[in-house]
């Protein structure tokens, strides 16, 4: 019997604070705004071990999320010959704040998911207008809320718009969010398998298996 997730999409309400870049003559007025709601203030980072998280986005990109919160745009020029060329733009800081996300799984489209312990779900999209340095800016929606109640989910991973969150008790629940019209479609929370795992031992059913097999594919095709 098919399941449905409980969990609503929370539309476009509650739009948060786009990333700066460094050197922004905002970022002043950017921070008391940030104080003021509760944002968590920038933490220093051990620069023998400063990411706590890295993110592909597809084409070669890698964005590092340092521990102070800056996001850290890298893009392996050579990832179809599997050679070592890096663009020459790679370690370009293109915002900050981000250390304040559990999670961030991003897209070929510059879009980054970012899960916030409160389990709401922010979309950001950087859009690069020169994969040799870089540059490029944010898109105007950068920041808003597309959904909430993840936190129910001890995993969570996704790419280009597929979010996969898995339960403790090993259901797999599929949505997918369509950044052209901003919505998620009408499988928003469909369960499409179980995942079990004891202490790092994965088995699947063949429902979990063929839908996994499918996300990993896509993510290699897109880089």
């Amino acid at each position: 019997m098919s399941r449905r997730n409980p969990l609503r999409a929370a539309g476009v309400a509650g739009t948060a604070l786009p990333p700066l870049a460094a050197g922004d003559a905002r970022a002043d007025t950017r921070a008391a705004v940030e104080r003021a709601a509760g944002t968590p203030a920038a933490a220093t980072y051990d620069p023998q071990q400063r990411f706590i998280q890295v993110v592909g986005g597809g084409n070669g990109v890698l964005y590092g999320i340092r521990a102070d919160g800056a996001l850290v745009w890298y893009r392996h020029s050579d990832w179809q010959a599997l050679k070592t060329g890096w663009a020459s733009g790679s370690g370009r800081i293109i915002g900050n704040g981000f250390h304040q996300f559990l999670n961030v799984f991003g897209s070929a489209d510059g879009s980054l998911y970012c899960l916030r312990a409160d389990g709401t779900l922010r979309r950001y999209r950087y859009v690069c207008s020169d994969l040799e340095t870089g540059a490029g800016s944010w898109a105007d929606a950068s920041g808003v809320q597309i959904g909430s109640g993840f936190h129910r989910y001890p995993r969570l991973f996704g790419f280009t718009g597929y979010v996969y969150g898995v339960t403790a008790d090993g259901d797999v629940y599929a949505y997918r969010f369509n950044p052209a019209t901003g919505t998620w479609t009408d499988a928003y929370g469909t369960h499409v398998g179980n995942v079990i795992t004891f202490n790092g031992a994965l088995a699947t059913d063949s429902a979990a298996s063929t839908i996994l097999r499918n996300v990993f594919a896509l993510a290699l095709r897109d880089g």
